[in-house]
């Protein structure tokens, strides 16, 4: 299992400085988000790298107690590169 490492990795904590990554909570947002069920999430649209969303899978691993799993869009599989 990669994901503990990968929260914590120099790499990750490297990307979340550079681009100034960050979590809000509002009141007992957090508390509200650790105590319900899985939810279904989704990334808006994005440049040409999405960094943002890459990084949200091992934030999620590192910041809250859930434990990311996701998929890409099958679109993804038909990029030109």
């Amino acid at each position: 299992d990669v994901a503990a490492p990968l929260a914590r990795s120099r790499l990750s904590l490297a990307l979340y400085r550079y681009f100034s990554y960050r979590w809000l909570w509002s009141g007992d947002d957090g508390e509200h988000g650790e105590a319900v069920a899985p939810f279904v999430g989704c990334g808006p649209p994005h440049g040409v790298l999405p960094l943002a969303n890459v990084l949200s899978i091992p934030a999620i691993n590192a910041c809250t107690s859930a434990s990311f799993v996701g998929v890409a869009a099958s679109v993804v599989f038909f990029t030109p590169f």
